[in-house]
């Protein structure tokens, strides 16, 4: 299934914000059939991890779109809590908000704040 010319037109503007703040672009196999919005490599003790970004339409009013994000960290999601909701005209505005939460819960993973800590002594270790 594609995506319709609406959605598409959604994600491409909320994919446009992302990339000012260091998302990249799916492939377009990910960009034209799957909810993945954009992806983020962040370092951290254990090496690159990647966040995701998701997007979904709220099933009873369809100009209402839901970002969801994903950052596996200690066997659970650490974003699970951190989505953005709004509609579809301005969504795209409130993204660098929705990204600088991001930031601040993955900054504040394990693997992460061992990384700020230690630095590269972490590195020279392995």
């Amino acid at each position: 299934m594609t995506l319709s010319d609406e959605r598409l037109s959604v994600k491409l503007a909320v994919l446009k914000e992302l990339q000012q703040f260091g998302w990249q672009l799916p492939d377009r196999l990910g960009l034209m059939h799957t909810s993945i919005v954009s992806f983020k490599e962040y370092d951290s003790a254990v090496g690159k991890k990647m966040a995701f970004i998701y997007m979904t339409r709220d099933d009873l009013d369809h100009n209402i779109t839901h970002l969801s994000s994903v950052y596996e960290s200690e066997g659970r999601n650490a974003l699970i809590t951190t989505t953005l909701t709004a509609h579809n005209e301005v969504i795209h505005k409130k993204v660098a908000r929705f990204v600088s939460a991001i930031d601040t819960v993955v900054s504040q993973t394990y693997a992460v704040r061992l990384l700020l800590k230690y630095g590269s002594s972490i590195a020279r270790q392995s």
